[in-house]
């Protein structure tokens, strides 16, 4: 097992964060055996916590030379995928990559319309706020 350590704020280091949709600060992500595609790692950062998710996730690995550690659907699949050629394979994880990067950047999008809506909706409240207080202070001052 490897563990590395990437700065994305560096030359060197932001393509390699670019590449694996690394966007906030301090991200885990952990690579399977014979597999180019990182997966989010969300657990607890504590050295048990880390050590049990190793022991679960990570040890007991699906791949041609261990299908009993396959479902049905995985075992078909590496079947499938150690017939093509690895130029094949190549565009497969390519065209993958590609469409994570393009959901990646719809998400993107969403996120950012989601931020300025909120924004608006907090300035139209806001607002309302205003004009409310406004009226109560007249209602008030009328007793």
């Amino acid at each position: 097992m490897q563990i590395a350590d990437v700065d994305c704020t560096t030359q060197e280091g932001n393509p390699v964060c670019q590449r694996h949709g690394v966007r906030g600060y301090p991200t885990l992500q952990y690579f399977l055996p014979n597999s180019t595609i990182g997966e989010g790692y969300t657990g607890g950062r504590s050295f048990d916590e880390l050590k049990q998710f190793v022991e679960e996730t990570l040890e007991a690995t699906c791949d041609v030379d261990n299908l009993h550690n396959c479902n049905e659907a995985q075992a078909g699949m590496l079947r499938t995928f150690s017939t093509m050629t690895a130029a094949a394979r190549e565009r497969e994880v390519e065209a993958l990559e590609e469409d994570l990067r393009a959901e990646s950047e719809r998400h993107k999008k969403v996120e950012l319309e989601y931020y300025e809506r909120r924004h608006q909706a907090e300035q139209e409240l806001a607002e309302l706020k205003s004009r409310l207080r406004s009226r109560m202070r007249l209602i008030s001052a009328s007793i």
